[in-house]
């Protein structure tokens, strides 16, 4: 009994040096990445990406005003995010959020991201609101290094008689040259 729990040991161990290698990176070497994105979905046109979303039926609530006549809290209907070039040197990002009806407050915060080092790095938030509104749409513009991917992503809002509607998107990436 004792050999045969030596022989799974010996086993355990092995097996266990040779599945998880570690490596280090010897001085003066830099990681190597992947320079076409490995997370997203990339765009079917050169130009333009984009992720809109719709919602036909309100949101599930428990909510002591259904079956009255007094106003129902809105909700997002529309919601997304866009990006497209706008010159050789410029990105143009567009956001739109789109209630149920005239509520307190729509809005939307539409973030620029490159891929750069592996990964989706954040480089500028915008933020639009409009109030006693039912939609919020805006154009922002990103100076961009060409040679790059990049995509837009919003988080899109409605709040309205103490409620809040929160829902995200994330554009279709672009190469831009």
């Amino acid at each position: 009994m004792k050999k045969i729990k030596s022989i799974i040991s010996i086993t355990l161990m092995f097996s266990l040096m040779f599945c998880f290698q570690l490596t280090a990176l010897a001085d003066g070497e830099t990681a190597t990445y992947s320079t076409i994105p490995t997370e997203g979905i990339p765009s079917p046109y050169p130009d333009f990406g984009q992720d809109y979303h719709y919602r036909e039926v309100p949101p599930n609530r428990n909510n002591s005003l259904s079956g009255t006549t007094a106003k129902e809290p809105g909700y997002l209907g529309v919601w997304g995010c866009e990006i497209g070039k706008s010159s050789s040197t410029r990105l143009k990002g567009y956001g739109e959020s789109v209630a149920s009806n005239y509520v307190d407050i729509v809005g939307f915060t539409l973030t620029f991201q490159k891929w750069e080092n592996g990964r989706w790095a954040n480089l500028k938030t915008f933020e639009y609101e409009r109030f006693n509104y039912m939609k919020a749409d805006n154009y922002f513009f990103l100076d961009a290094k060409p040679g790059y991917y990049y995509r837009t992503t919003s988080v899109n809002y409605v709040k309205d008689m103490g409620i809040s509607d929160y829902k995200s998107a994330v554009s279709n990436y672009i190469f831009f040259n």
